[in-house]
């Protein structure tokens, strides 16, 4: 048998047939595996028949060229499933080799218009974004005499209101005299007696 005849087979395939195979078994895995190297095989479109001998057929079915399923390997033996046919024949088949599957790309979210997602106008006006100077009346009304004062005139207080025409202003009051502390009364020795002079 020419392994080039056999189709090339998954490499989960042959790996389940093996792990499949009794201790026994696993140990006659070479020597099956020569002994179908010099058995007989025919090809038929997708399927591949091995002549085990002269009354058993083992066959690989591999629908678009490659075996990819255990299902597709069988053996008309008394032993099959679990024979030592089916794990030889994948093992001295070619192995597949696989293309990696392409990945999935995340599919982008659908974006409609900006105004179907956001009704807020990009511009917005100057009175929309200053409301007070056309909602506030009374700062609209209050001159410019109140809201802009001269330099000044905050910090340091006017005199006060004049008075009215006609009437004669009233002088502050005068404050008090301060008032002044008693002196203490001034001690005089007692008179000295005439020729007499006083102790010193």
């Amino acid at each position: 048998m020419n392994a080039d005849r056999l189709p090339p087979v998954a490499p989960e395939v042959t790996a389940t047939l093996v792990e499949g195979l009794s201790p026994r078994l696993r140990k006659r895995l070479d020597a099956a595996v020569t002994k179908l190297a010099a058995r007989p095989v025919h090809r038929d479109g997708d399927t591949t028949t091995i002549e085990v001998d002269d009354e058993t057929e083992l066959r690989l079915h591999a629908p678009g060229g490659v075996v990819a399923q255990v299902e597709d390997v069988t053996c008309g033996c008394l032993l099959a499933p679990a024979c030592v046919h089916r794990a030889a024949a994948v093992c001295a088949a070619p192995t597949a080799d696989l293309a990696p599957e392409p990945a999935e790309q995340p599919t982008p979210e659908a974006t409609g218009p900006a105004s179907a997602t956001d009704p807020t106008p990009v511009a917005v006006s100057a009175s929309a974004t200053h409301p007070a100077s056309v909602t506030d009346p009374a700062t609209a009304m209050v001159p410019a005499s109140a809201t802009h004062r001269a330099p000044g005139t905050d910090s340091a207080p006017g005199p006060g209101p004049a008075p009215a025409p006609g009437l004669t202003p009233t002088p502050p009051p005068t404050p008090p005299p301060p008032r002044r502390r008693p002196q203490p009364p001034t001690s005089v020795p007692p008179p000295t007696p005439c020729g007499r002079r006083a102790p010193p």
